[in-house]
């Protein structure tokens, strides 16, 4: 009988610091970073308008090597969608949801069947004809209460953070050495 009273204290403690960390966890996370590649906007912009070159530089491609990706719509148009499966990363699609050509991307990030649950992802190039800064920026909006909880358990800020700057200095070795891009 002491053994089941422990074990129903463990699962009632461990569910009321899982609620708690819901309450005080912020309600939204995100991320921002910026690099300076050596190439044109139009070069830059087109390494991230066409999901079909994200393989060469993106950090979650690198993370699953075994990551399957479908493609659908014109590339560097709005409607273009990549959808992904991966064991080690999730499944998700993303969608160009606007755009100006060489200037900025919108996409709307899905990573469940809930089509109100989006996530947004902005890129900005802003540049020369030798050099682009790159703005690559995320924002979970609101979260749902019991998702916060999870969100902070698993430092998702830190964790995006880290595979942003990754896919940054990625995304400038491809578009500096000309490698990557698909015809």
């Amino acid at each position: 009988m002491k053994l089941l009273k422990t074990a129903l204290y463990t699962v009632l403690g461990t569910i009321l610091l899982y609620i708690a960390a819901c309450v005080f966890a912020p309600k939204s996370f995100g991320t921002n970073k910026t690099i300076v590649v050596n190439a044109p906007a139009s070069v830059v912009f087109q390494q991230v308008a066409d999901f079909n070159n994200w393989a060469a530089w993106s950090p979650w491609k690198k993370n699953d090597p075994e990551m399957t990706a479908t493609f659908a719509g014109t590339p560097a148009t709005i409607g273009h969608e990549m959808a992904w499966k991966s064991k080690k990363e999730g499944n998700g699609r993303q969608t160009i949801v606007e755009l100006q050509p060489d200037a900025s991307l919108k996409l709307g990030l899905h990573f469940s069947d809930d089509p109100n649950e989006v996530f947004y992802s902005n890129w900005k190039f802003e540049g020369d004809s030798t050099s682009t800064k790159v703005t690559w920026d995320m924002n979970s909006g609101t979260m749902p209460f019991m998702a916060r909880g999870l969100a902070f358990i698993f430092n998702m800020q830190g964790t995006m953070s880290v595979y942003y700057d990754q896919g940054l200095k990625a995304l400038k070795q491809v578009a500096e050495n000309g490698s990557g891009l698909k015809d």
